[in-house]
């Protein structure tokens, strides 16, 4: 991702800049040298965390149409919940609507079912999103601080070495696929814990990033 601040990066929207770019990231130039794009560069831009709230405090607003998935709670497509929160939901408002009375009935008990766990995933996107916006404007974060930035330490340091540790790697999994709530994790000490060691032993057979001036000079060519 790039901020949409930085202009510069914008360019990355033209396939010459953006395979020069791609073949500087850790990992990823073995495949580049062996793959045929079947497509343009598909940038994604304005995208903005929603969530859709139906039942006010007299019942439903609506009735008879029920919104699920993204149309619910459309969050940042890089955590990639969408396709579990769609599935999700459509199996538990079927279930519901087997039970349900009438169509009040059906979305008073379908937002009893999925609203907090939206609500949930919808504040955790945002945080995330503002840590790393604070990140990307210089704010000085140690991403290694969980009381820093918990959103960051999750994304750069816990999920980043889970694959070194069964359990933590199921809860990072569970966590990313929608199959816990997204509070879970943080509230696991022990987890937390073994990923800071995990990093610690680790950091330094990291690849290292190119530095922004190397992105910049391949992205002018």
């Amino acid at each position: 991702m790039a901020a949409p601040w930085d202009k510069p990066f914008r360019s990355l929207r033209e396939p010459a800049a953006y395979q020069r770019a791609a073949a500087l990231l850790p990992g990823l130039a073995p495949w580049l040298e062996v793959a045929e794009p079947i497509s343009p560069v598909l940038p994604m831009g304005q995208l903005r965390n929603t969530l859709h709230r139906v039942v006010g405090a007299t019942g439903p607003l609506v009735t008879g149409l029920m919104p699920i998935g993204d149309a619910r709670c459309h969050t940042n497509p890089t955590f990639a919940f969408g396709a579990s929160l769609s599935l999700w939901h459509a199996v538990r408002l079927a279930d519901l609507a087997d039970r349900a009375s009438d169509h009040t009935d059906l979305a008073m008990s379908f937002d009893a079912e999925i609203a907090a766990d939206a609500t949930a995933r919808f504040d955790a996107v945002s945080a995330e999103d503002a840590d790393r916006a604070r990140l990307w404007s210089g704010q000085p974060m140690d991403v290694t601080d969980a009381e820093a930035s918990m959103p960051l330490f999750l994304r750069f340091v816990a999920y980043r070495v889970a694959a070194g540790d069964p359990e933590l790697l199921r809860a990072v999994a569970r966590r990313i696929d929608g199959l816990d709530p997204v509070e879970r994790l943080p509230a696991l000490p022990h987890l937390l814990d073994r990923a800071r060691t995990l990093y610690a032993q680790s950091v330094a057979t990291f690849p290292e990033v190119p530095p922004r001036t190397t992105l910049l000079a391949a992205l002018t060519g």
